[in-house]
């Protein structure tokens, strides 16, 4: 399941003032651990590595859609994992509904004196039996068992596997694994609070342009970091300054986003004001 080697990865992107630690940063070589995920009912498969000790890969494949290639940095990652269950029951609905219809005619082909194969809703009995399978197995297509790990200040969802796929065991196995790399990322980044948000923001950017969260989960996610800004710096700051004049505090978080040609650059930066 793992082998030592270096993982080569993409660069990644700083934006402002703060820099997303791009994985081609690391130096030493780290065991890598990795988890392969194939659905055949579902066309797809996944594949995920974790490496250089805060960074996971993700290779993933779908039916109908581009490959996507991507890296998170686990700093970013809230450690609580989260089970979802996804089941389309319009589709079980529908299976059940065209089954008993089907159920209904079958009975009725069996108290006929008229032979099976002479009755006139035998061809719609056999096409309803046919859209109560299919009908069946869209549903189980399109029902999926999922972990999702969310940005740690944003909400937004960064990283999703398959639950108990290939197996339970593996998948426990590298679950620890990740969980213990995600705790370890958060201890080994002991930043201020208003780096530490404002680095998460620029994560956040990075994936929306890279088009791995889309626009609403963007903003939601922003909306909540600057959410968090305004209550743990703006208001305690405040009243600290009117507890303390005539010291240098700081008394409010701007983010300002500044437009230029090729891209947006976020920029977070503390104001500070000296009274008396």
């Amino acid at each position: 399941m793992s082998q030592p080697s270096t993982h080569p990865a993409p660069a990644g992107t700083g934006e402002g003032n703060f820099d997303t630690e791009s994985p081609s940063r690391a130096t030493e070589p780290e065991e890598l651990a990795e988890l392969f995920q194939v659905s055949h009912p579902r066309l797809q498969s996944a594949h995920y590595t974790l490496f250089n000790g805060h960074y996971i890969s993700v290779h993933r494949k779908r039916p109908f859609r581009r490959a996507q290639r991507y890296w998170l940095n686990l700093t970013y990652l809230d450690p609580t994992p989260h089970l979802v269950t996804i089941a389309d029951r319009r589709w079980l609905y529908l299976a059940i509904g065209l089954g008993m219809a089907t159920g209904m005619l079958l009975t009725a082909s069996a108290w006929s004196p008229t032979p099976w194969h002479q009755q006139a809703w035998m061809p719609g009995t056999i096409l309803l039996l046919n859209g109560a399978l299919l009908s069946l197995l869209i549903f189980f297509q399109r029902s999926q068992n999922l972990v999702r790990f969310h940005s740690r200040h944003g909400d937004a969802v960064l990283l999703e596997l398959a639950n108990n796929s290939p197996s339970r065991a593996e998948f426990r196995d590298f679950m620890r694994t990740l969980l213990h790399r995600i705790q370890t990322a958060h201890r080994d980044h002991p930043h201020r609070s208003q780096r530490r948000l404002g680095a998460e923001l620029v994560e956040h950017r990075r994936l929306f342009e890279a088009g791995l969260i889309d626009r609403d989960s963007y903003d939601r996610a922003r909306e909540k970091i600057l959410r968090k800004h305004r209550q743990a710096h703006v208001t305690p700051g405040a009243k600290k300054n009117q507890a303390t004049p005539g010291k240098a505090e700081v008394v409010g978080i701007t983010v300002a986003e500044i437009s230029r040609p090729a891209a947006e650059r976020i920029e977070l930066f503390e104001q500070r004001r000296s009274v008396g």
